[in-house]
């Protein structure tokens, strides 16, 4: 949508007040789809940022790598299912 565009639907009135509210319709939808995404991403690297800090402290990946779920702590759990399960 080009703003050029929107602003001539704003001088023609109220004829166009429905193309306006479809417009905003239209993005606040990609709005909430690209916040979805970014939700996704930060929920990775939540997980990641746990499990390469728990894998230094130990001094290597084998024990995070292989650590079970309920081992896990409950917010890092939490983590995991919404970048793994979603």
């Amino acid at each position: 949508m080009e703003i050029k565009e929107f602003m001539n639907w704003c001088q023609e009135g109220d004829a166009t007040i429905e193309k306006r509210l479809k417009l905003f319709k239209t993005q606040k939808e990609k709005v909430l789809s690209e916040m979805k995404r970014l939700q996704e991403t930060l929920n990775l690297i939540n997980y990641k940022e746990w499990y390469y800090t728990k894998a230094l402290e130990d001094g290597t990946e084998q024990y995070v790598k292989n650590m079970p779920l309920e081992k896990m702590p409950k917010e890092i759990q939490e983590e995991f299912k919404k970048c793994h399960y979603s």
